[in-house]
């Protein structure tokens, strides 16, 4: 039995209120209670939205450098407790602490880029025909609603709501139930910063529900949302009923391609990170990898040494390079993928099994696996696994494994490794995808734009683009004459 376990409110128009309902949020390393969260109903969905609608024009028409000074503060306030918050993440998500630190950096970092681009939101004026003087206005779209992933919480939360507050949207945020505890501390710093209540609501919630009724709600004018396929598309299409703009970030199957002329323990332990980072549980991991075939089989040798080195483990210890998957049914999807595949002739390198160590046996882990003999129709190389999985091909032209890195429904991320400047350009321009890293997997910054092409999304997430999902433009002529 857990005593002195904390219970989280739900954070609606600048109170702690609570529900109904509660929901248990445990540690993925060992399934230890950490926390309990009141969730939200339809009817809390609704009382939040409505308080989000009436403080909209207040915060609309607050002065650009004020929103920015908002959002310093929240900044300060979160690096100081930036350890704090690590560590949080780290129990209700399983990731390793390095990853984790990293991660609350960045939500530090994309807190003073969006503070630093509120006073650069601009209209035009633009020369028409006679003596009219025509201009644009950059004008907020209203409530806009959030429904960010349990990987990286915060920062994708942050990511996401970020940019529509300095449009000046009011935000609803539903972050996820298996992990949405620094989201809610967010929120505590939000309110010691002394924005406006009401601007900011985080509200927990399962997506049949309270995700449902945001999505539906007749106040709700714009959508960010970051998560499945399948999912995102029964989002479209409610908030196409609706006529609302959305921008989602959505699945990936993304390339890694390794060519000849790379320094090979370097490159695969480049590529070994753009896979194993968050045990694989990342939209642009860069499961799908194609290597030369004049280096295929030393590759693969140093590929397969240093991932047989990675420590599983507590997520808190330094030494623990890969942690637990979230949850059970998580797990259990990752196991499936690979059993049917070995079922039908896939090759294990290494890993392909759970991990059975008497100190893990509490927790989700698999073990990170390599995969080889993987047809290229097959569910392993195209669907989204979101686990330690990575399945390599071997190639032997530039046009053969530009086709083959295309051939997915998804284009997220893509990565090149490769010393011959002229190829990467050629290369990059050939995969279709929103984002390509060179040289390292991935790059992600405030104000590098993020989201993809065919079935990975639509509109970008971070960089100016992130701020016009959640403008609109109205235009103004002024007749000159008389």
């Amino acid at each position: 039995m857990v005593i002195n376990v904390r219970t989280y409110e739900l954070f609606i128009g600048g109170e702690w209120k609570k529900s109904d309902e509660k929901i248990e949020v445990k540690n993925p390393f060992n399934r230890e209670l950490l926390a309990e969260t009141f969730i939200a109903s339809d009817n809390e969905v609704d009382e939040t939205v409505l308080l989000a609608s009436e403080i909209q024009n207040h915060w609309k028409d607050i002065d650009q450098p004020k929103k920015a000074e908002y959002l310093r503060n929240i900044a300060s306030s979160i690096e100081n407790r930036s350890e704090e918050f690590a560590k949080l993440e780290t129990r209700e998500c399983g990731r390793p602490i390095v990853e984790t630190r990293s991660d609350i950096e960045s939500v530090v970092a994309i807190l003073h880029y969006y503070a630093g681009l509120a006073d650069k939101i601009e209209g035009q004026t633009i020369p028409v025909q006679g003596k009219r003087f025509s201009f644009t206005l950059k004008e907020p779209l209203g409530v806009t609603a959030h429904i960010t992933p349990w990987n990286f919480p915060l920062k994708l939360a942050i990511r996401s709501i970020v940019p529509s507050l300095i449009a000046g949207n009011s935000v609803v945020l539903k972050p996820p139930v298996e992990a949405p505890l620094t989201c809610l501390e967010f929120a505590r710093e939000a309110d010691k910063a002394g924005l406006p209540k009401g601007v900011i609501s985080v509200i927990p919630g399962t997506g049949s529900e309270a995700g449902e009724a945001l999505v539906n709600h007749e106040e709700i004018a714009g959508i960010g949302f970051i998560g499945s396929l399948e999912v995102g598309r029964q989002i479209a299409e409610k908030a196409g009923q609706k006529m609302v703009p959305t921008v989602m970030e959505l699945g990936g199957k993304s390339p890694q391609i390794v060519f000849p002329d790379v320094d090979i323990p370097k490159t695969a332990q480049g590529v070994m990170g753009g896979i194993f980072r968050a045990s694989g549980q990342s939209c642009n991991a860069g499961s799908r990898l194609f290597v030369h075939e004049g280096i295929y089989r030393s590759f693969l040798e140093e590929l397969t040494r240093r991932t047989e080195s990675l420590v599983l483990g507590n997520g808190l210890n330094s030494e623990t390079d890969i942690g637990p998957l979230i949850n059970q049914q998580q797990f259990e999807k990752v196991r499936r993928f690979v059993d049917q595949g070995v079922e039908n002739g896939v090759n294990v390198i290494t890993g392909g099994t759970v991990a059975g160590d008497k100190h893990l046996n509490k927790g989700y882990f698999y073990h990170p696996t390599l995969l080889t003999n993987v047809e290229k129709c097959s569910p392993l190389d195209q669907e989204e696994i979101f686990g330690p999985v990575m399945v390599i091909h071997e190639f032997s032209k530039k046009e053969e494994v530009i086709e083959e890195a295309n051939n997915v429904k998804y284009g997220l991320y893509g990565g090149i490794w490769t010393n011959d400047l002229s190829l990467a350009h050629e290369v990059a321009q050939g995969i279709r995808a929103g984002g390509i890293s060179i040289n390292e997997y991935p790059s992600v910054f405030p104000q590098l734009p993020f989201g993809g092409v065919k079935n990975s999304g639509v509109g970008r997430e971070q960089g100016k683009e992130a701020v016009e999902n959640f403008l609109q433009t109205k235009s103004v002529t002024i007749n000159l004459d008389g």
